[in-house]
């Protein structure tokens, strides 16, 4: 861990035994972070005193956790590219070790996206509700899943010739998705909840102010 203040070490939070994919915020303990490694558990630690609080050991878990958000409830996991859910542990309880076999939602929605690492921590995201989920299942186009209706809504980026797309990110607060290109070309699209997505296409040109133009 670094300070964000002084860039300065502060400390390392020993724990898992493979490598790790994921860190995340815990959605409601402003003094606690989520972790997922391809060690088979999920970690919640204190950054206050840099304290390991739970191990959620994960059952059907061949190859690792590729990945992990969170919501006040539920802890959202990428397991051997299939997309899958466990329920929030509660810290209040005295129990440290939990051992849990998560529900799979959708099978190998990302099974050809895994990095090297083993992670695949910037081709999905929850949004700001966590009620969708967009993953980035190729580079030619990105799946919507709505989690309480489970349907589907897939975009297309057959319009954007000039790289593949290699990251995605919700808006934290809007409806709205950025998706990053190989050619350093970022979109947000927006409009997605119905009728046709719209696009805005941000070009970074190094040395100069980002150009905005409507798609």
């Amino acid at each position: 861990m670094y300070s964000v203040y002084t860039s300065d070490f502060v400390a390392s939070l020993t724990g898992h035994t493979d490598t790790v994919t994921s860190i995340i915020p815990h959605p409601t303990q402003l003094l606690s972070i989520i972790s997922s490694s391809l060690d088979w558990t999920v970690r919640i630690w204190s950054v206050d005193d840099f304290a390991l609080l739970r191990t959620i050991k994960l059952g059907n878990c061949e190859n690792g956790v590729n990945g992990v958000k969170a919501t006040e409830n539920e802890l959202h996991l990428i397991i051997n590219g299939s997309y899958a859910r466990i329920p929030l542990p509660d810290l209040s309880s005295s129990e440290r070790v939990a051992k849990i076999d998560p529900t799979i939602v959708v099978e190998d929605v990302l099974n050809e996206r895994i990095s090297d690492s083993g992670s695949v921590d910037r081709q999905w995201s929850l949004n700001a509700k966590g009620k969708r989920i967009a993953f980035l299942s190729c580079p030619k186009f990105m799946k919507i899943y709505n989690i309480v209706t489970k349907n589907w809504r897939r975009v297309s980026f057959a319009s954007f010739k000039d790289g593949e797309a290699d990251k995605l990110d919700y808006h934290p607060r809007e409806e709205s998705i950025m998706v990053s290109f190989s050619s350093g070309k970022n979109v947000v699209f927006s409009n997605l909840l119905e009728g046709k997505p719209s696009s805005t296409t941000y070009h970074w040109h190094q040395g100069r102010d980002d150009a905005a133009e409507q798609g």
